[in-house]
């Protein structure tokens, strides 16, 4: 899909995959300070030479049992459907949260290590 909505992840500068297509997203909640890096890598189908995007998850610290799976809707959301106030109490909330296309350049900068190649392409 092109369209973002709150139940789609962006997997690509116009291409958005439905929450129901990936029922864990569904599950994984927004941190500032993210224990999870969604790292999104895209190939080419010997089959048909389709575009295939395969969504790994990198730890990005340690998760004990009981922890929540978190990840940083910025660094895969462009422009978010809908707009949140975060309240993840990190000493670096980032506040509203609505998509990487609103952040300073010094924010941007600030989690650029999170964040999907796509999302800098969009900003092209």
């Amino acid at each position: 899909s092109t369209q973002s909505t709150w139940v789609t992840l962006q997997v690509g500068p116009k291409s958005h995959v439905l929450g129901n297509e990936l029922q864990w997203a569904m599950f994984m909640n927004h941190s500032c300070e993210p224990n999870v890096i969604i790292k999104i890598s895209n190939s080419t189908s010997h089959n048909n030479g389709s575009q295939i995007e395969t969504l790994s998850f990198v730890s990005y610290s340690d998760i004990k049992a009981g922890d929540q799976i978190m990840f940083n809707y910025l660094s895969t959301e462009y422009e978010m459907d809908e707009a949140f106030d975060c309240m993840c109490g990190s000493l670096n909330c980032l506040g509203k949260i609505q998509g990487f296309k609103y952040l300073n350049s010094q924010q941007k900068a600030s989690i650029h290590h999170l964040t999907a190649l796509h999302l800098h392409e969009s900003e092209q």
